[in-house]
């Protein structure tokens, strides 16, 4: 991008080529700054948020270092695990998560008990609601790390 710039510059008028940069700058976070006018004009709780046990969780997931792939029940809590802490989303933001609709697709067969999978082998975590029990989890394999009044952090047994 560098040769470019340099480019026009020497070509353009220095006012024509400030002018051209700060419209490209303002395209560029023109979706960035919707996404905030309409976070701030929702309702308090409404919109794109964390629950102060969702925070918590991921801090206390943070605060122990943990790695690995994670699947979680809620798309976005998934995605920003790769935000808050070491774990890496299984599935999550279906515009930026590689296979994420596939992924997503497999993440809710399993937990409705409609499909096994092989893909389940790769989870070292699985961030899940605090009453969810999905039919097709052996008990066996995973143990629980972290519970709040939401959420429970599993852990695969026997992977440190």
């Amino acid at each position: 991008m560098g040769d470019g710039l340099s480019w026009l510059r020497r070509r353009w008028s220095r006012p024509a080529f400030f002018a051209a940069l700060a419209v490209f700058v303002v395209l560029g976070v023109s979706d960035n700054l919707a996404f905030f006018v309409r976070e701030a004009s929702l309702p308090s709780g409404q919109g794109f948020t964390l629950t102060a046990e969702e925070r918590g969780a991921l801090r206390s997931i943070d605060r122990e270092c943990l790695s690995g792939v994670v699947a979680c029940e809620d798309n976005d809590l998934c995605y920003l695990t790769a935000t808050y802490t070491g774990l890496t989303p299984y599935h999550g933001h279906p515009f930026v998560s590689p296979d994420g609709a596939a992924h997503t697709k497999q993440v809710k067969a399993w937990l409705a008990g409609h499909e096994d999978g092989p893909w389940i082998e790769r989870m070292n975590y699985l961030l899940l609601r605090r009453a969810t029990r999905p039919p097709l989890m052996k008990p066996h394999e995973w143990r629980r790390v972290l519970v709040n009044d939401q959420l429970t952090l599993w852990e695969r047994v026997n992977q440190r």
